[in-house]
C-alpha cells in the first residue's frame, strides 16, 4: 500500500472520528441534496445559515459515521437509506422543522429544464407577450396554446393551463416557459432526511409549503367559525354573529306576534 493511500485512509478515519464527536453536540443532523445546485447558491446558503455547519462529503464518510453513532442514537441508522447521491449535511441547533422553514423561504426561482417536476400550476391568461412572431408560434402550438400575432408580437388568444403542480416538464414546455420568463422550479437546500439528536427521532423528507399552509389555516379557521355559529357556541370570534342572528330572529318573532 502506497504512502498516499495510507494518508488518505488516515484522513478519512480522522474525519469520521471528528464527526462522531461533533454531531452529538447539535440538535439536528440534516441530509440535503446538492445535485444541480450551483456552487454560488451553496455559498449563499452558507452565509445565510451562519449559525449552522454545512459540509459536503462522500457517502462512505457519513455512512461510517452513522454506523458508529447508531449504538447511542436509536433510529439514526434510518438515514443510511437516504445517503445515495451528492449531498451536504447540515448540523444545527434548531429543530428540523424550523430549519426547513428557513430553507423554504430562501429558495430562489430557477430556469425550467426538461425532466424537472413543476412545483406549481401555470396558467396563461389571454393577452400580448413580448415574444416576436416567428418560430415560437409553433412552439406554443405544440403545448396546446392558441396564439395570434398583434403588432408583430405573439398574443395568447385563450386562457390555458399549460402545466400543473407535480407534472414533468418536457422540452417544448421548457422552451415556452423560458421565453415567457416563467419559473416553475426553485433551487436551494431542502431536507431529504433529518435526525433530531435531542429527541432521537428520525424524519423523512420535510417540505414546508408556506402558501399552502396559510391557506389551510385560513380554511380551518373558517370551518371552526362556521361550526361555532351553527351550534351557537359563544366565543370572541362568533359572539357578534350570534347576537346579530338573535336580534334578527327576535325581530321576526315580534313582527309575527304583532300580526296576530
Amino acid at each position: 500500500m502506497s504512502e498516499k493511500i495510507r494518508e488518505s485512509i488516515k484522513k478519512k478515519a480522522e474525519l469520521i472520528e471528528k464527526l462522531v464527536r461533533e454531531i452529538p453536540n447539535y440538535r439536528s443532523l440534516i441530509i440535503s441534496p446538492i445535485v444541480g445546485l450551483p456552487s454560488s447558491q451553496l455559498q449563499k446558503m452558507r452565509k445565510l445559515l451562519k449559525d449552522e455547519k454545512i459540509m459536503v462529503m462522500k457517502n462512505v464518510i457519513l455512512k461510517k459515521t452513522v454506523e458508529k453513532l447508531k449504538e447511542n442514537f436509536e433510529g439514526i441508522e434510518k438515514l443510511l437509506d437516504y445517503i445515495n447521491e451528492s449531498f451536504a449535511i447540515i448540523l444545527s441547533n434548531k429543530d428540523a422543522f424550523e430549519l426547513a422553514l428557513m430553507l423554504t423561504k430562501n429558495r430562489v426561482p430557477a430556469k425550467p429544464k426538461p425532466g424537472q417536476i413543476a412545483e406549481k400550476d401555470v396558467t396563461l391568461e389571454p393577452g400580448p407577450t413580448d415574444i416576436p412572431a416567428g418560430p415560437m408560434i409553433s412552439e406554443f402550438g405544440k403545448i396546446g396554446v392558441k396564439v395570434g400575432v398583434e403588432k408583430g408580437k405573439i398574443a395568447i388568444k385563450e386562457k390555458a393551463t399549460i402545466v400543473k403542480k407535480g407534472e414533468k416538464i418536457n422540452e417544448e414546455l421548457a422552451n415556452v416557459l423560458a421565453k415567457l420568463d416563467i419559473s416553475v422550479m426553485s433551487i436551494g437546500l431542502k431536507i431529504k432526511a433529518a435526525y433530531d439528536i435531542k429527541e432521537k427521532k428520525f424524519y423523512p423528507s420535510i417540505t414546508i409549503d408556506v402558501d399552502e399552509t396559510v391557506e389551510k389555516i385560513k380554511q380551518a379557521n373558517s370551518d371552526a367559525l362556521c361550526l361555532a355559529f351553527n351550534i351557537a357556541y359563544p366565543c370572541k370570534e362568533s359572539i357578534k354573529l350570534l347576537l346579530n342572528k338573535a336580534s334578527i330572529e327576535a325581530q321576526a318573532l315580534e313582527n309575527m306576534l304583532n300580526k296576530k
